[in-house]
């Protein structure tokens, strides 16, 4: 009876230490992989600070303004892949102004 309890206990062990190496394997994994995951964003401070107009972030007002269009047809065009976003702060869309003025240029 001894010895049984002594191998149970053993077995409980090592399903310890085999639970423990695989959740430190799964955690090292999905931080290698974190970034595949969610789109390219930019910190809202990186936004505040860009000198280049051309790369100025847009909102999805400002783009709405500068195309005479509503937040309905902008987002229309996102999803049929018209006028996609270049980035995101979180998980608002921001267009580059260089993408919104070589758009009307083409478009002209």
């Amino acid at each position: 009876m001894e010895m049984e309890l002594k191998q149970r206990v053993c077995t409980l062990n090592f399903i310890e230490l085999l639970i423990e190496s695989v959740a430190k394997r799964v955690v090292e994994k999905l931080k290698e992989e974190k970034e595949n995951w969610f789109p390219r964003t930019i910190p809202v401070e990186a936004e505040a600070v860009s000198e280049d107009t051309s790369n100025r972030l847009l909102k999805i007002d400002e783009v709405c303004k500068l195309l005479n269009v509503s937040r309905v047809t902008l987002y229309n065009w996102r999803r049929q892949k018209i006028l996609q976003p270049d980035t995101y702060v979180g998980t608002s869309p921001r267009y580059f102004q260089s993408t919104i003025d070589n758009y009307i240029q083409n478009k002209k």
